[in-house]
This record gives C-alpha cells, structure tokens and sequence, in this order.
C-alpha cells in the first residue's frame, strides 16, 4: 500500500464547498490521479477514505459521473447521457453505480461500506452535489436547438450543426438528422 499524502482543496470565500467549484476541472481532479484497481486505492483516494463517510464517497461519485449523470429534482429522477442526449433513467443505475463504487473502496472489509443505508446515503448527497444535480427547468431549455442523431443544429439566424454536448441539457432527440 503507498504513503498517505495531504491533498490541500482550492479554497473560496466560502470554503471549500464544491458547488463554489461547479465546472472548473481542477477542483477535485486529484481523485482521479490513478484509476481504482482490485489491487487497493490511489494514496489521495485512500487518504480520503481512511474514516469514510457517506459525504466523502458522494464526492467521488460526483466527480467519477461529471457529465454521465444528472439528478433533476423537479422530476425526481436520474438522467443519463447516451451521447446524444440525456435518458430518463428508471432503473435505479445511479445506486447500482454506488454500490459498485462502494465495493471497489472497500479493500479493508469495513461492513458500513455496503450498509444499505450507507447506499442510499450516498446517493442522497450525490444528488445534491452542484455537478449533478438540475432543475427540471433547465433541461430543453434552449427553443432554438433541435437535437438529431447527427449533431444539435441552432435555428437561430444560420442553422449551424455542432456536436452533441451534454451542456446543453437536451432530453429529445428526433429520429433522423438532416439530409
């Protein structure tokens, strides 16, 4: 197992609260300095872990699902980006996905880790978490964009076609793109 090393977390006028960090790359990019392996944890995961607790594990939930899940409290539901667009998730992937993240934290066999309550916890503060979570109103927000398979073309003056992006927060897409 490696050395434990402090991690010192960009501070704001408010702390060290993530949502004060929401978009900027660096704010928690240290989690992901090695990839998590049967084998044990990357020393800053460890550190992290070393008194673990549901808000620590939702941290690098959100920082490992940035851009792959959102949580939209209006619909009190997940989404998940399919590429094009974001699903309505309905089969509870988000506290499977926790669970799994559990699994792999769990190289010392501490029974809280897979608590059921400790799942649900964690996925109630993960969707909190200002990298994750959405208003309702925020999604298809944007009347000038059509998403087709093919791209997102702004109908706003020139009808350009970009590339799917997430931050568009688009939930539709039509069934063929332009010709």
């Amino acid at each position: 197992m490696g050395q434990i090393k402090q991690a010192s977390l960009p501070k704001t006028e408010s702390g060290n609260d993530p949502a004060d960090h929401r978009g900027q790359e660096t704010y928690l990019s240290f989690l992901d300095t090695t990839p998590l392996a049967d084998s044990g944890l990357a020393d800053i995961e460890e550190a992290l872990l070393q008194k673990p607790t549901e808000d620590k594990v939702a941290l690098m939930f959100a920082h490992k699902h940035e851009g792959k899940l959102i949580y939209s409290h209006q619909h009190a539901t997940w989404f998940k980006w399919q590429g094009t667009h974001w699903l309505k998730e309905e089969t509870m992937l988000a506290q499977e996905y926790v669970r799994k993240l559990s699994r792999q934290l769990n190289s010392k066999g501490l029974t809280n880790l897979g608590r059921s309550g400790f799942i649900k916890g964690v996925e109630s503060l993960a969707k909190g978490d200002r990298r994750l979570a959405v208003h309702g109103g925020e999604l298809d927000n944007e009347r000038y964009l059509l998403n087709t398979p093919d791209g997102t073309i702004n109908l706003d003056g020139v009808a350009t076609v970009s590339n799917h992006d997430p931050k568009d927060l688009i939930t539709k897409v039509t069934s063929v793109g332009p010709s």
